[in-house]
This record gives C-alpha cells, sequence and structure tokens, in this order.
C-alpha cells in the first residue's frame, strides 16, 4: 500500500542529494533491472526454447531477487533456474515449452524480477511458434525372381524437417528380407534391396517399410513385391553331322552338341543299344561344356547298310535325352593292324625294333605304313614300307635321337589300304642315363630403378641330360615379375627379365631361380636384385643387339639439357636406361657402320611405326636417279651415322628400340626343285622371308631362313622389255605350312594356277615422273612373295590376288606404289601403303598423296661442332596423329650421316603443326668427324603419315620424300 509513495520519496531524497551535495543526510535506497536475451525466440510446434535473463542491481541492494515469467498463450510451459537470484548470482535461464496444439504465431511474454521492500522491474520477450516439421515415405514397386534379390527406392519428402529417418521392414512375409542404403536415411530417399528365398511362391507381395524419426514421428509406405518363379533347367543333343560313312573295321567321328538352358551339370553321353559291332567312344564322356567328340567304331564284320545309332544323355534332376545319327556301312575288305612288342625302352641315341603285322579280311589293296606325328627326336623306318599281296609283316626300326629326354612316348603307326585307314601304337620309353644339371646366373647381382627392368643370363650345365628345362622364379615381392626367353630351354641359355613395378618399395632381394629337368631333378641358382627409389619423369630403355653395331655415344635430352648416358651390357644386348623428366626430350646416338649395310639406318623405333630412313632413303633416290643418268648409287663402305628423336615423354616410351631376339637362330637352308618354265619365262620364289629368282636353267634353289613353319609362293611371267624389265606375272604355284629345314619342296610350273586381276589407275603424277610398283601377299605365318610388276611409265596396271579356292581370311595383300620425279639438283619420292584383304575389289583408283615442298638448309655454328637445321612447310597429308617429320644432311666426302625426326606430337607441342624447323642439337662429347661437314653432298627431308596402321585392311598410309644435292 505504501510502494508508490516509498518509490516517489526515495526518488525525492535522491534528488535533494544531487542537488544540495552531501550535508549529512539520509543514505540513497536499492534498485534492481532485468533484462532476457534474445529478446525473439523462435520455438517450433512441440519444441522448446530458452531465453537468458540478466540481473543488474543498484544501490548495494543484495536482498534475493525471484524472477517469474507471465503472459505465455495456453499450451505454453516456462520453468526459470534458478528461480530465486541470491548472493552474486545475476543470470537466470528460461525454458519455454511449446506443445504440439499451441497455433502458429507470435506471443509476447513478461519476465518479472521482484524483491522483498524494493518492488519488482520487469522486461518482455516475444516468442514466434513456428509449425512442426514432418515427413511422408513413397516406395517404387520391386521384382524379383525366385532366389533371386530386387530393389524397391524409398522416396522421403520432408516439410520442415531435416532429421534422420530409421527406416525398417515390418513384419515381411517368411523367405523375404530386406536391408536399406542408407539407414538412418538423412537425405532424400534410401534404396531396399529385398532377398527372396527360392522357397517363396511366386506372387505379388505388399511390404510394409516403417520410417522412425524424433518429432514427426512413425510413417509408414507400402511396396508391391512381384515373385516370379525360378526359369527351368534343362538341356537337348544334337549331333554334326547327322551322317557318318565308315568302312568295316574302320571309325569316323561326330560332334555332340549339348543345347543348355539354365544347366550347367554333367551329362554323361552313351551308345543306347547300338548295333553289334558298332561302338563309340566319347571325348569327353562326361561332358561338362556344350561338345563332346564321338568316335564310331566298326567291327569287319558289321553288315553293309544304314544303321541308326542312339546316342543317349543322362544328367542328375534332368530327364535322360537322346539324338541319332546314320551310320552307313559300305562294303568291301578290311584289314586290322597290330605291333609286338607293343612296348619299348631305348637309351638316347640308341634304336630299337617291333614286327607291325596286318590281316586281311576281303582285302586285296596295298598296305602303306607310317608314322603319324611321331614326337620330337624320334623316327622310324619300315621294312618293307608297303605290305603287298601275302605279304603281312614289316620290321619297324625307331631311333632315339640323343637329345630325346627321358619319359613316356606313344609313337602312333598307320596303314593305309583303299579306302581303309587303321592304327596301333608302340609305347616307347626312353631311359635316364644318370643326368644331372646346374644352373647359374651372370651377372648374379641386378641394380633396377623402380619402374624399370634389368637383364641377366641363366645357364645351364648339363650331364647325360637333353631334355627341357623349365625354368620359375620364387621369392619376387608383388611387383615384380620375371620372363625367361626362351622357355623352355632347349639349348643351354635363356634372357632372364626382371620387371619392377613402380610401387615395389627400395631393397634387396634374392631370388630363386628353379629349373624343372625331369629326370635330372630341379637344380636352383639364387638372383640378388636391389630395388633403387624411383626418379622423375618417366624411365626408358633403349637396347642394341650387338650383332647390329653398338652406338659410340648415346644421349638423352632431359628438362631441356642434353647429357650422355653409358651402358650396359647384358648378353648379347647393350642396354642405356634413362629418365627424362617433363612432357617432352629427345634422344640421340651416333654409330660406326663399314660395308654396305644399311640396316642401322632402318631400325625399327616402334611396331607399326617407322625410325630414321635417311640413308635408306638417300640410297633409293640416288639409285633411282642412277638408273635415268647412269650415275653411281653406291655408298661409301665407312661411314658415321647419326640419329636424333624428338618426341613426348609419353610417345618416347612406346617408339624404345628392345632387342626381342638378342640371339636369333642361326639360318638352315629349304631347297627347293622347279621343273615346267618354259624357255622365255621369269619367275619369283617366296618362302618366309627368304627368295629366289627362277630362271629356265636352273632346277634346283636353297633359300636360307630362320627355322620355323612358312607359307610359299612361285610365281610364273613374261620380262619386260628395256629400261626397266619388269615382269608380267601370270600363274602361281602356292604351299601351305611347309618346314624349315624339312625336306625338298618340287614345283612343277605346267598346270600352274591364274592369277586373280583387279585394274587400278594411279593419279596425280606429273608429267614425266614414274611409277614403282611392289604387291607383297602374307599369311598367317608371315611373309609368302613380293612381286615387283607394271610399266613405270604408265599410271595404271593389274593388281594380283590368289583364286578364289587358294584364298584364307588371314591373308594380306599389301600394294606399294612410289611416284618419282628427278631433276637435276632434285630428286622426289612420294607414294603410299594400299592393304586389302583376300577378296580383290572390282576395281580401284589411287591418288598419290602430296610431295615434300621446297625447304631451306642452314648451317648451326654452335659450340663445339657446327651443325645443320632444314625448315620448310608440313601438307595436310602429313599431319596426322601419328605423322612424323625427318630431316637428314649428307656431308662432303659422303662418309657422315645426321638425321633428326619428330614426332607429331613433339611438333605440335613445339608450335610446328603446318611448318617445321628442324635444328641439330649440340651434344656434349660429340666428334667434329660425326658431323656432316660443309659443303653438303646433299639434304633430304621425308615425312610419313600413320603408321600405325600398318597392316591393316582398307588402311592408306603416305610417305614423301625431297632429296636436293648441295643445298
Amino acid at each position: 500500500m505504501f510502494k508508490a509513495p516509498w518509490r516517489a520519496l526515495s526518488a525525492l531524497a535522491l534528488l535533494t542529494a544531487i542537488g544540495c551535495g552531501d550535508d549529512g543526510g539520509s543514505e540513497p535506497e536499492g534498485s534492481i533491472s532485468v533484462s532476457g536475451s534474445p529478446t525473439t525466440l523462435s520455438v517450433p510446434q512441440g519444441g522448446t526454447g530458452t531465453v537468458t535473463v540478466t540481473l543488474t542491481r543498484g544501490g548495494g541492494f543484495a536482498e534475493p531477487v525471484n524472477v517469474t515469467v507471465e503472459g505465455l498463450p495456453t499450451g505454453v510451459t516456462a520453468s526459470v533456474a534458478p528461480t530465486s537470484l541470491t548472493g552474486t548470482t545475476t543470470q537466470a535461464v528460461v525454458t519455454v515449452t511449446v506443445a504440439n496444439s499451441v497455433a502458429a504465431g507470435t506471443y509476447t511474454a513478461t519476465i518479472r524480477a521482484s524483491a522483498a521492500g524494493i518492488g519488482a522491474a520487469t522486461t518482455t520477450f516475444a516468442l514466434t511458434v513456428t509449425a512442426q516439421g514432418t515427413y511422408t515415405l513413397t516406395a517404387t514397386a520391386a521384382s524379383a525372381v525366385q532366389g533371386a534379390s530386387g530393389t524397391s527406392t524409398i522416396a522421403i519428402q520432408r516439410t520442415n524437417f531435416t532429421g534422420p529417418v530409421t527406416l525398417t521392414l515390418e513384419n515381411p512375409p517368411a523367405g523375404i528380407t530386406g536391408s536399406f542404403n542408407p539407414t538412418p536415411a538423412t537425405g532424400d530417399q534410401s534404396v531396399l534391396t529385398i532377398n527372396v528365398a527360392s522357397t517363396v511362391a511366386p506372387g505379388t507381395y505388399n511390404l510394409t517399410v516403417k520410417g522412425a524419426a524424433t518429432g514427426p514421428g512413425d510413417k509408414t509406405t507400402t511396396v508391391a513385391l512381384t515373385v516370379t518363379a525360378a526359369p527351368t533347367s534343362n538341356y537337348t543333343l544334337s549331333v554334326t553331322p547327322t551322317t557318318l560313312n565308315i568302312n568295316p573295321g574302320g571309325s569316323g567321328q561326330a560332334t555332340v552338341n549339348i543345347a543348355r538352358t539354365n544347366f550347367d551339370g554333367t551329362v554323361t553321353l552313351s551308345l543306347d543299344a547300338p548295333p553289334a559291332g558298332i561302338t563309340a567312344t566319347f571325348n569327353p564322356a562326361a561332358a561338362t561344356g556344350v561338345t563332346s567328340l564321338a568316335t564310331i567304331n566298326v567291327a569287319a564284320n558289321v553288315a553293309p547298310g544304314n544303321h541308326t545309332l542312339t546316342i543317349k544323355g543322362t544328367a542328375t534332376g534332368v530327364a535322360d535325352k537322346t539324338t541319332t545319327l546314320t551310320v552307313t556301312v559300305a562294303a568291301g575288305g578290311t584289314f586290322t593292324i597290330s605291333a609286338a612288342p607293343t612296348a619299348l625302352t631305348i637309351a638316347p641315341g640308341a634304336n630299337s625294333s617291333s614286327n607291325i603285322t596286318i590281316v586281311r579280311t576281303n582285302l586285296t589293296s596295298d598296305v602303306a605304313l607310317t608314322l603319324v606325328n611321331p614326337p620330337a627326336g624320334i623316327t622310324g623306318t619300315f621294312t618293307p614300307a608297303t605290305l603287298t599281296g601275302t605279304t603281312l609283316t614289316s620290321a619297324l626300326q625307331i631311333n632315339v635321337a640323343a637329345n630325346v629326354a627321358p619319359g613316356a612316348y606313344p609313337v602312333t603307326v598307320q596303314g593305309v589300304g583303299g579306302s581303309v585307314t587303321q592304327t596301333t601304337t608302340v609305347n616307347v620309353t626312353v631311359a635316364a642315363a644318370g643326368s644331372t644339371v646346374t644352373l647359374a646366373v651372370a651377372p648374379t647381382t641386378l641394380s633396377i630403378q623402380a619402374g624399370s627392368s634389368g637383364q641377366t643370363t641363366l645357364t645351364a650345365t648339363r650331364t647325360n641330360f637333353t631334355g627341357n628345362i623349365t625354368p620359375s622364379v620364387s621369392g619376387n615381392p608383388a611387383g615384380m615379375t620375371v620372363a625367361f626367353n626362351p622357355t623352355p630351354i632347349t639349348a643351354n641359355t635363356s634372357t632372364v627379365t626382371v620387371n619392377v613395378g613402380a610401387g615395389v618399395a627400395p631393397g634387396t632381394y634374392n631370388l630363386t631361380i628353379t629349373g624343372a629337368a625331369g629326370t635330372a631333378g630341379n637344380p636352383t641358382t639364387t638372383l640378388g636384385v636391389t630395388v633403387t627409389a624411383a626418379g622423375g619423369g618417366q624411365n626408358i630403355v633403349w637396347e642394341f643387339c650387338n650383332v647390329d653395331g653398338v652406338p659410340l655415344k648415346f644421349w638423352r635430352q632431359s628438362g631441356g639439357t642434353w647429357a650422355e648416358v653409358s651402358p650396359t651390357v647384358v648378353g648379347a644386348v647393350t642396354r642405356f636406361a634413362f629418365t627424362i623428366s617433363g612432357t617432352q626430350g629427345g634422344i640421340a646416338y651416333t654409330t660406326s657402320v663399314t660395308g654396305a649395310d644399311v640396316r642401322n639406318s632402318l631400325r625399327s623405333a616402334a611396331p607399326g611405326t617407322f625410325g630414321p630412313l635417311g640413308r635408306p632413303l638417300r640410297q633409293k633416290l640416288i639409285s633411282t636417279g642412277a638408273r635415268l643418268t647412269n650415275q653411281t648409287g653406291e655408298l661409301l663402305s665407312s661411314y658415321f651415322d647419326t640419329f636424333v628423336m624428338f618426341a613426348l615423354t609419353s610417345e618416347m616410351s612406346s617408339r624404345q628400340q628392345v632387342c626381342t631376339t638378342p640371339n636369333p637362330p642361326a639360318p638352315v637352308t629349304k631347297t627347293f626343285t622347279v621343273s615346267g618354265m618354259g624357255s622365255s619365262e621369269v619367275g619369283s620364289l617366296g618362302y618366309g622371308d627368304g627368295s629366289a629368282s627362277l630362271v629356265p636353267a636352273t632346277t634346283t634353289y636353297n633359300v636360307s631362313v630362320t627355322p620355323g613353319t612358312y607359307d610359299w609362293l612361285a610365281a610364273f611371267g613374261t620380262a619386260g622389255g628395256a629400261p626397266f624389265f619388269t615382269p608380267t606375272w601370270t600363274h602361281y604355284r602356292l604351299g601351305r605350312g611347309e618346314t624349315a629345314p624339312g625336306g625338298t619342296v618340287a614345283i612343277n610350273r605346267t598346270g600352274a594356277t591364274a592369277f586373280t586381276t583387279m585394274p587400278f589407275t594411279i593419279t596425280g603424277a606429273a608429267a614425266g615422273s614414274f611409277n614403282f610398283y611392289v604387291q607383297n601377299l602374307e599369311g598367317a605365318r608371315g611373309s609368302i612373295n613380293a612381286l615387283t610388276f607394271g610399266d613405270p611409265t604408265a599410271n595404271s596396271g593389274n593388281l594380283l590376288f590368289l583364286a578364289p579356292g587358294d584364298r584364307l581370311p588371314t591373308d594380306m595383300n599389301s600394294f606399294f606404289v612410289t611416284n618419282g620425279e628427278i631433276g637435276t639438283t632434285t630428286q622426289s619420292l612420294r607414294g603410299s601403303f594400299r592393304f586389302f584383304g583376300p577378296n580383290p575389289p572390282a576395281s580401284a583408283t589411287f591418288a598419290l598423296p602430296a610431295a615434300v615442298p621446297a625447304f631451306t638448309v642452314a648451317a648451326v655454328n654452335g659450340a663445339p661442332v657446327p651443325t645443320w637445321s632444314a625448315t620448310g612447310q608440313i601438307p595436310s597429308e602429313y599431319q596426322g596423329a601419328n605423322s612424323q617429320v625427318e630431316a637428314s644432311f649428307q656431308g662432303a666426302g659422303e662418309s657422315t650421316l645426321y638425321t633428326i625426326i619428330a614426332t607429331r606430337g613433339w611438333l605440335t607441342a613445339n608450335n610446328m603443326s603446318t611448318s617445321f624447323t628442324l635444328t641439330a642439337p649440340t651434344l656434349p662429347g660429340f666428334l667434329a668427324q660425326w658431323a656432316p661437314a660443309a659443303p653438303l653432298v646433299d639434304a633430304q627431308v621425308a615425312m610419313y603419315s600413320d603408321f600405325n596402321l600398318f597392316g591393316t585392311a582398307g588402311a592408306v598410309i603416305s610417305f614423301a620424300v625431297r632429296l636436293v644435292a648441295s643445298p
């Protein structure tokens, strides 16, 4: 009742004190004030929020202050902690709880602080109630086969709700389970994988998916699951061919086809109640695949006529299946063949005998005896080789070479009489003779950078053992692989290549090499490999087979700097291993070559691409000019040859030179005899990588090739007239799969098959130019023959193809046309390679590509040795992804040649996509006598298109060369 007067009096006393100064009157009274934070509070329906209350005391007031909240709407409650502020406590927290039923909107609430003897202080805050968040679930339909699974996508539509939703499959039918990914779901969907047991009946099932979340609570949706029956398992049988003609006492073969439908079980095959005297074997008899080979055997006493055989298949869980095969048994005699003894034991280098006996049944034909595909090193002679009349026995002597490994070797003896063929087997056991083998590697240790490789030579020392030795390796870590060449070892050495992956940890690894040598045991040797850390860039290896001539020096360019690379020698290979950092670089090397051999200038930089062709192309141009001007076309017998290549680092690895056959086998001689040639005819014999020119006066030809199996072709025709004498080919003889050395091959020209011809026309040739035409036929075993043909002064001719009956799908015909223009100071060649399959088109027109444009040559007087550069344009034909440009310079005295080659990638990266400048670099340690001395004899620019298409049917590969004398 006196609160307001008391407050007025207190205020009056305070004003009096301030206005009049301290005159010893009464002391000021205490005070309080209050504030809240935040002043605006947002809480969702069903949620909570807090406001912090701060009390400020004045005038030394220290009594307890009570805090309450007023004005809240129905459904909103507030709790205060603490409710009384005492001592030094100046803050309380108001927790506001909003029921789900409170309507969304903004409400004003009052915070009151009150104390005895001093009254109350208030502040307000705005309470905004927002609508509660929620979500709904939807699901896509699912389907599954019995024993399999299906999926459904559960979509979550959220409204003012971001919390996680835990998904479960509620009470699914027996045999049906599910899993969610993800769960709980924090996004807008989850994938339900439904697993259906094989026992679940086909039909439609409505599955309940429940979602649980704090706040909105549980939600559900339904997934319609369709379960379909699993496909049934079955198979059927058929036979190819359906009819066999077999002589009495003979045999025939047919293929049993098994068509499977959801069935992968074993099918056991047999003859079901076959006619007397007819039996069958199946390979395999218990088939797990889709075919089996049936061999039908007809006894000598089976009556002639048609016999229907039923082939039955049985399998677990599937009813038996059958198919039929008709066997027609011809009338006529037969014979049987046997050997006595049927088993022989023969030491290496020795021989032994068995008697071969035939028994005739109504057969009067001679019976010829042979060995069928005898094991290597085992041969046989028959006395007599043909059984005639009443002679029924032949003595077979089996010879075992000294190098045949101990073991068991079945030898098949075949007799052929009329239309009847019979076989028997003599089992030959080659005895061991106290054999031993030891192994050694040289060098015994290798140091290899991670991501690179190294080589050593494995040598086998044999004692009384001539068999194969199969090497293997153990102790190599993951990422380190070891290859042997050759394997198995048939002689005494094998090149061991150790490839170290980039991820192999540095360290030393001891590898054990084991040689499986049959009766000689399993000898071992040890190779130590030290792996060093990989450097930057890309590791490159360049190799030279020692028989080809090793470079005097080798350089690499990395990061713009040229440095010399030191070689390592492994067996018959000299290796230069180095690293190129950055995206581009180069390599260079100088060789010293004696004799007229230019093979070092024709090294292949990578499969399908050409390396430096400077000297061979120059030789061809000079020789071409010599034929027309009577100039000499010979190269000096001794010269220095320098090669430089610029490329992207990625290209350098694919173009690196590798000796794939460091120890090529020695060549062998294959003998051919030729008869029946006309007196005015000419001929060409091609066999593998060997060839011979055929003339009527010579009947025997020895062709030198590496050992192997090749096809051969002998072409016959008439010679052309002066000055070119290019033949016109008309007929051929062809042989497939002829082994070298092997026996002599007899070729009879009489009755040879006529070539099929295809007319062609060349366009774009300049007046006064001339052409060279060469056609090459290749088969699955490599080159068969290359034929020069056509009139060089004509722009048309006929390509040659085999007759349809002689063509194989693996055959490839390549046509090489070169157009030449010979001037007083400039010679130019341009042309293309064109590839055809075995079948000719009706006709063809070939357009010559662009010639190399005129170019300029400049001296580069760089220290310490002067060099040269060439500048010119690049026609569009030579701007393909795998094209390249080459410039070469021949110095005074014709004893030096310097070749620079640039890949398309390098040219493009150095802004030379349409024009080029190739400059010889300054190479450290490069000697003056290796550089082309001024004045140059000539300079040459060559361009090639995409040689990676070489050997592809339908491909056209262009090239052009320009040679300028005294540029």
